[in-house]
C-alpha cells in the first residue's frame, strides 16, 4: 500500500511539473505571438448582461483569459455591441471597456479587470477606441 501511495505521489508531481512548464507557452498564439500582439476577431451583442457573461463570450471566441473580483462580475453592462475583425487585443479591450468604469491590464498572460474608483473615472486617460473616433 505504501508503494502505491509513493507511486501516485510521484505521478502527481510529474503531472504538476509538466502542467506548470506548459503555462508560459499558453500565452502564445498559434503563430508564437505574445498575448498583446495577437490579432483576433470578436463579435459580441448583448442588450444588458453581466460582466461575467460578456467576458465568458469574449473568452469563448478568442481564448483570452480574464481575472476579476466576484463583485465586479455581477456588474451589468448595457448595450454591448462589438464587431471587430483582425484587431490587436488592446484595441478590443479599449473598445469593450470604454466608458464602463472598468480598467484592464494584461498581467502574466491574463487580462486583469478592476473597477475604477468614482473619483478617478474622470482622470482615466485611455485612448478612445478607433470604432468610436470621429472622422
Amino acid at each position: 500500500m505504501k508503494k502505491i501511495g509513493l507511486f501516485l505521489t510521484g505521478w502527481c508531481r510529474m503531472l504538476l511539473c509538466v502542467g506548470l512548464a506548459a503555462l508560459p507557452s499558453a500565452s502564445l498564439g498559434a503563430r508564437g505571438e505574445l498575448l498583446a500582439d495577437q490579432r483576433l476577431n470578436l463579435n459580441l451583442s448583448f442588450s444588458s448582461a453581466s460582466l461575467r457573461e460578456v467576458v465568458s463570450a469574449f473568452t469563448e471566441q478568442t481564448g483570452v483569459v480574464f481575472s476579476y473580483e466576484t463583485s465586479l462580475g455581477k456588474r451589468t453592462l448595457s448595450d454591448v455591441h462589438v464587431v471587430i475583425q483582425d484587431a490587436p487585443l488592446e484595441e478590443m479591450l479599449n473598445t469593450l471597456f470604454y466608458d464602463t468604469g472598468i480598467s484592464w491590464k494584461i498581467k502574466d498572460h491574463v487580462v486583469a479587470l478592476t473597477a475604477i474608483p468614482s473619483s478617478k473615472k474622470k482622470r482615466v486617460d485611455r485612448l478612445r477606441p478607433l470604432s468610436l473616433r470621429q472622422p
